[in-house]
């Protein structure tokens, strides 16, 4: 073991004898499985190697935990897809239930609504989750407010389709 009151020569010597490089940057993060470190994980990872080479870490505790890391965020990622679908699969048939033929002609009104926002705000909104989670395009009640909404706005959507005779005589 390392002594208590090690001086900074019995560290780098102890180091070298545990196979701990000599700087935190110097851990070997070949992980294996096609598993590479991405840029916006860098800063993360950097900081874990610092506290591993302050707590004296070999490299096979780094890989270990950092492979532990990588599978446990693939893990969840998966088990987030498949809670998405779920809630998709879910809040359609409910909305399709309530809205019934409506359904599709509802959904244009509600993309056509939030098409007005500035470029690239619909795409980052409707991929948005709430406090619970579920991702805002697949929560009915996300939908049925925004589809009210896009009736406030465009009360021409309420006009019941196939009704026959001019649809604006009907509004």
């Amino acid at each position: 073991a390392l002594p208590k009151d090690a001086t900074a020569e019995q560290i780098k010597q102890w180091r070298a004898d545990q196979g701990i490089p000599e700087t935190h940057d110097k851990y070997d993060l070949n992980l294996g499985n096609g598993v590479v470190i991405g840029e916006a994980d860098k800063p993360m990872v950097d900081a874990y190697l610092k506290r591993a080479h302050e707590a004296n870490l070999t490299p096979d505790q780094v890989k270990s935990s950092l492979g532990w890391y990588y599978e446990e965020q693939q893990r969840r990622t998966a088990e987030r897809a498949t809670m998405d679908r779920e809630a998709q699969s879910k809040g359609e048939d409910a909305l399709r239930k309530e809205w019934g033929a409506e359904y599709t002609r509802d959904l244009n009104l509600i993309n056509g609504y939030l098409d007005q926002a500035p470029p690239g705000f619909k795409e980052r909104f409707i991929g948005g989750r709430l406090a619970d989670g579920t991702p805002i395009g697949s929560a009915p009640d996300a939908l049925r407010f925004l589809l009210g909404k896009a009736l406030e706005l465009n009360p021409m959507g309420t006009v019941v389709p196939n009704a026959g005779g001019n649809q604006l005589q009907g509004v």
